[in-house]
């Protein structure tokens, strides 16, 4: 593993490679092997984390490749603005996200991580210069490859991209400093950060297969993979939207709260599932609540090292995307026909916005995440059956999330493939390039 300091070590780490092939390695939060390179070199973004510029009248920030979530959160919220499009978790990197053109719960108003991408500086391997790569002009095609490009066309350095805005603050909040610079440079609690979050129990699937509400932007529902085929779909819906606290309360600093301990390992499988679906079941749901930016974006991140509640053999996740509320359903059937369990069970909906990239995951449509514990070829079995409704529906399987499906499944999934393979890095490959065999 090389961990370098400078983006300027990039091109002599390409040149000190020999005749192994290469690839960028963010915070390793993908669930399989887009990020590895078994036999090749990895290089760490880790060290290249530092944020380059902040433009606060236009909303607009470039960062280096290694700078987190976290840390764009701890930067952006007291200054008033936040990301415009955010994964599951804030572990995810810069690099990660535009490798992967992440999503998020509000894909059907915002669009993919790419969609606001400015800019974005390439490092590759047949190239003396790093390649400014724009959405229109000079290195469009590479910028289109690029975003959602899984990390094969080069090693992204820096990032530029366009931030969403928080609401005013409301007139009973901490009054605002009338000095900008001095507001940058040492700004206080956005009283506006808070997340306001309504909860219904409902039937998710028919739920979020509607339009929403546009004023509760962010929709995600969590289903009861156990409820009996009479209920098959029903979980608990949550929305939420950015809003200044009706009291004037400074939201909480983030990390403010304490972690929770760690699970024990190898606690969890169909059993344990089912107990705890059934509890989810019976408990009260709030139906209105004021939560954290933390608590509301990133619940598993106050987990500490919540997946070895999964053992040491670990678990597979199952994310894809398909057309409607049948392909969903047919998906949950097919994984209980198994004699499997999940209860991160995870139902959003994607909007007709077209993704920039053209590996991108996002399509419209209703995308499921299932996570299953490994129990070796059973679940491989399963795995590959899903992949099966998948295909009939017309839909896709997220390639960030995946560990073993077929290269079929990928090449039927994503039909620009061969496009898309014309723009890799000569050098860069990844485990999961090499198993979809291209």
């Amino acid at each position: 593993m090389r961990v370098p300091a400078w983006r300027d070590e990039l091109p002599r780490l390409l040149a000190a490679r020999g005749d192994r092939s290469v690839l960028a390695h963010g915070a390793g939060r993908s669930y399989g092997d887009v990020c590895l390179n078994p036999g090749g070199v990895l290089v760490e973004t880790s060290g290249l984390d530092r944020i380059l510029a902040f433009d606060a009248e236009a909303g607009v920030i470039e960062a280096e490749s290694g700078v987190t979530f976290r840390q764009l959160g701890e930067f952006l919220l007291p200054r008033g603005w936040f990301v415009p499009v955010t994964p599951g978790t804030a572990h995810v990197t810069l690099g990660g996200a535009v490798a992967n053109d992440v999503h998020g719960k509000d894909h059907p108003a915002a669009g993919t991580f790419g969609a606001h991408v400015v800019e974005l500086e390439l490092v590759r391997s047949d190239h003396a210069a790093p390649l400014v790569c724009r959405p229109a002009g000079e290195h469009a095609e590479r910028f289109a490859a690029t975003v959602g490009g899984l990390g094969l066309t080069g090693f992204v350095t820096r990032v530029s991209f366009r931030l969403q805005r928080l609401p005013a603050p409301s007139t009973g909040d901490r009054k605002q400093r009338s000095d900008a610079l001095l507001s940058i440079l040492n700004p206080q609690p956005s009283s506006s950060a808070w997340i306001e979050a309504r909860h219904r129990r409902c039937d998710a699937i028919a739920a979020l297969a509607e339009p929403g509400d546009p004023t509760w932007p962010h929709r995600v529902a969590w289903l009861d993979f156990s409820a009996p085929d009479s209920a098959l779909g029903t979980g608990i819906v949550a929305e939420g939207r950015f809003a200044a606290h009706p009291d004037g309360r400074a939201a909480p600093r983030w990390g403010g709260g304490l972690p929770a301990p760690p699970l024990p390992a190898g606690m969890v499988g169909p059993w344990s599932f089912g107990l705890l679906n059934r509890l989810r079941r019976v408990l009260p749901v709030r139906s209105h609540e004021w939560q954290s930016v933390e608590a509301f974006f990133y619940p598993l991140d106050r987990l500490d090292r919540w997946d070895r509640a999964y053992g040491r053999r670990g678990f597979y996740q199952h994310q894809s995307v398909v057309p409607g509320p049948a392909g969903v359903r047919e998906l949950l059937r097919a994984a209980r026909g198994h004699g499997e369990a999940s209860f991160v069970t995870v139902l959003k909906a994607l909007g007709p916005r077209s993704s920039p990239g053209i590996l991108s995951f996002p399509r419209e449509g209703l995308t499921l995440a299932m996570d299953f514990a490994n129990r070796g070829e059973r679940t491989l079995r399963m795995l590959a059956a899903l992949d099966v409704v998948v295909r009939a529906h017309g839909g896709r399987v997220y390639p960030a999330k995946d560990a073993r499906m077929s290269a079929e499944t990928f090449r039927v999934g994503f039909p620009r493939w061969e496009e898309f393979a014309r723009h890799v890095d000569p050098a860069f490959s990844s485990g999961f390039w090499r198993r979809m065999s291209i």
